[in-house]
């Protein structure tokens, strides 16, 4: 394994502190509402500063719609306003919104001069505004990735003395962070360890969660350098943690991803590493992060060097540089080219290696040239001497505003403790109202009980006064009797029609309630699914962790083939809640994404293999879907493990048919062949007990046939 150089290692510390730069600005764009809710403040604006204010709102919410063009748009009325009215202090707002557009756009040279003019504006109006020391920040950002350390240092040196004099911890953590580039570039490891520790331990006392995954990425690389993979990812899966629960972020999670990579390389588990850096490019490609996606395209090149695949690692490695040198990072992208000379020359094309190998030293020279290091060091003791005073000054300040973060975290403390002492004070009165309630219902059921004797007794008295009355109405019964069974009609055809309305408005609100609940019934079993689906992704994810772990490849293999039959189910539950149906599912789909999922996980590109899918009989029960797609995984992972060994053109055929009352499966390959013998034996592997179940499940039948190749032809009924 190639040891990481000086050069790839300063290369990887100029990304990331381009990426935390984007990340603090996706964050500021998330805390925000909707653009359109900017707009519309602004027709209401009743003064110019208002007018401003919803500008640079607008131009930071079109930043993280990633609408860069319309940001600086607004970001230049911002502009335009603050100098009709000369308004120095909002001016220097303004332009940092339009440099920041310009730096998450990647047009790093116009990022850079309108910081500028962002941080003369506020020291023009005398002020130190948050935004200053962000200003700051993107200008040594940019001279550290064109190679002028002497000045990065300097504005690292700025950004640390504003922002200390704001008291703004996440400059400060950030400083910390360019100042740990630049020495990460004059090869100084301790200095660059000493000043990431120092981020991160800024970053946990502050509280802040949105950046704390890209500086655990910035000292998992400071590992990295110096060999100890294990400490690198232990900051590493702390730095999922976050990406994937605390604060979301698809850029870290990517990033952790691509860097666990890089450490199972350097324990020499290339298969493992090409699966993360696979599972990198999958999450990073879509964000059309080039500093990002041209380091994963770097590190799968030499995995793919290590395994001995030197035209694949060609591939991978001109790939990269020319979407470097697109995304005008060429100081990044020199290194590549002494990485490809090596893999030519141990490929035998010398002629080719000797070409690369030239064209790396002229570009390198031009860029890095041998009297930089001199200089760098020099300003350093000049400026360490100079401010010798100053940095006793500022760490006081800092632990003077650590000390007031202390005192504002148990002031939240005790502010917790009265909120829970209210809440049992407030539990206390429940009870008593409880009891209270008791009680006054024991001197109802007492008064109702002196109420029913009372009616009792006037029953009673109502009894002789019915029977008396019984005498007197005996003569009129007779005369009445007629009227009484005509009266007596009337009241029971009144009566049947009124139970008649009745019961067809009872019938009608009982539809009504079956109806409401049968949509809530179907809600909530695609929100089982959906829940299903995250449980087992959770699983998924944890496999994957334990897998990193397990020492024993063969352990390791059967937990990661575990944890790709529990994405197969997934796969399942996900199109059931995203459907209306949710009995059956779009099966064609389904077997697209398991095999793109099941190609990509064994590292199999597009060009490198040709997959035909026939599936005529798209939906499916769900009942027959889950079993099926399990069997389709095992089926199909042992084709991508197995049989294309030695091949060079590999095919792979899935058929999926309705014939008659009954569905027909076909899984073929153009493999070497499985042994009849071993397949018809009764004990065999995990896999094909797990095949042999479902097919049995299914009240199946399934066949296989040898020959060019090999062909599973699974049978089962329809009604099944």
């Amino acid at each position: 394994m190639v040891k990481t150089t000086q050069s790839q290692f300063a290369t990887i510390f100029i990304a990331l502190t381009l990426v935390l730069m984007a990340i603090c600005s996706m964050t500021w764009a998330q805390e925000l509402s909707k653009s359109e809710t900017y707009i519309l403040n602004l027709a209401q604006a009743n003064n110019y500063k208002d007018s401003v204010k919803s500008y640079c709102a607008i131009a930071i919410s079109m930043r993280g719609e990633e609408k860069h063009e319309t940001s600086k748009i607004y970001a230049r009325f911002a502009v335009k306003l603050c100098k009709q009215h000369n308004d120095q202090k909002r001016l220097g707002t303004a332009y940092f919104h339009l440099a920041q557009a310009f730096f998450e756009h990647e047009k790093f040279d116009s990022a850079k001069y309108y910081a500028e003019l962002s941080i003369k504006a506020y020291d023009s109006a005398h002020t130190k505004h948050v935004y200053y020391p962000y200003a700051t920040n993107m200008i040594g950002a940019y001279y550290l990735n064109r190679g002028n350390l002497t000045t990065a240092l300097d504005y690292a040196h700025r950004q640390m003395d504003v922002a200390v004099q704001i008291k703004d911890t996440v400059s400060i953590s950030n400083a910390y962070t360019l100042l740990a580039a630049v020495y990460g570039l004059m090869g100084n490891i301790d200095d660059v360890l000493q000043y990431t520790k120092k981020a991160l331990e800024i970053n946990r006392l502050s509280g802040q969660i949105f950046n704390r995954a890209q500086v655990l990425a910035n000292l998992a690389t400071v590992y990295i350098e110096m060999n100890e993979p294990d400490s690198a990812m232990t900051s590493l899966v702390e730095m999922l943690q976050i990406a994937t629960h605390e604060s979301k972020s698809l850029r870290s999670e990517g990033m952790a991803y691509m860097y666990l990579g890089k450490c199972y390389s350097m324990m020499q588990n290339f298969d493992t590493a090409i699966y993360f850096l696979h599972r990198a490019s999958n999450i990073i490609s879509p964000l059309e992060d080039t500093i990002c996606m041209g380091e994963i395209l770097r590190y799968t090149g030499e995995m793919y060097w290590h395994k001995g695949k030197y035209d694949s690692a060609l591939l991978y490695l001109d790939k990269c540089y020319r979407l470097l040198q697109q995304g005008g990072l060429s100081g990044i992208a020199v290194d590549i080219l002494r990485v490809k000379s090596e893999v030519l020359a141990e490929a035998g094309a010398y002629r080719n290696a000797y070409q690369t190998l030239k064209q790396y030293k002229n570009v390198n020279d031009s860029i890095f040239n041998k009297n930089m290091r001199d200089k760098i060091a020099l300003l350093r003791e000049q400026y360490e001497s100079e401010k010798k005073d100053g940095v006793i000054e500022q760490q006081q300040s800092l632990n003077i505003l650590l000390k007031k973060q202390a005192l504002l975290q148990a002031q939240k403390l005790r502010s917790e403790m009265q909120l829970k002492e209210m809440l049992e004070s407030k539990n206390q009165l429940a009870q008593l109202q409880i009891v209270s309630d008791s009680v006054i219902k024991v001197s109802l059921d007492r008064e109702n009980t002196s109420k029913r004797k009372q009616l009792a007794q006037a029953e009673e008295l109502n009894g002789l006064l019915a029977e008396e009355n019984k005498l007197k109405l005996a003569s009129l019964k007779r005369q009445h009797t007629i009227n009484s069974l005509l009266a007596g009609g009337i009241v029971i055809v009144l009566l049947f029609t009124g139970l008649t309305v009745a019961q067809y408005r009872r019938q009608k609100a009982a539809n009504r309630t079956i109806l409401m609940q049968s949509e809530k019934l179907k809600l909530l079993m695609k929100e089982l699914h959906h829940r299903v689906k995250n449980n087992l992704q959770i699983i998924s994810s944890l496999l994957s962790l334990q897998s990193f772990r397990i020492k024993d490849e063969a352990a390791s293999k059967a937990v990661r083939e575990g944890q790709q039959r529990i994405e197969a189910m997934s796969l399942i539950h996900q199109r059931l809640y995203t459907r209306d149906n949710i009995t059956e599912i779009n099966i064609r789909e389904f077997i697209t994404d398991l095999v793109d999922s099941l190609q990509s996980a064994y590292g199999y590109l597009e060009d490198e293999i040709t997959i035909s899918l026939d599936i005529a009989n798209e939906l499916m029960n769900v009942d027959q879907a889950i079993p099926l797609s399990l069997i389709i995984n095992e089926l199909v992972t042992n084709v991508f493990k197995y049989a294309f060994k030695n091949n060079s053109y590999p095919e792979l055929t899935i058929k999926l048919l309705r014939v008659n009352n009954s569905i027909h499966l076909s899984v073929a390959d153009n493999g070497n062949g499985i042994n009849m013998q071993e397949w018809q034996e009764n004990e065999g592997t995990f896999g094909k007990e797990l095949i042999r179940t479902f097919v049995k499940q299914l009240n199946g039948y399934l066949d296989l046939i040898v020959k060019n190749g090999t062909q599973f032809r699974l049978i089962i009924p329809i009604a099944a």
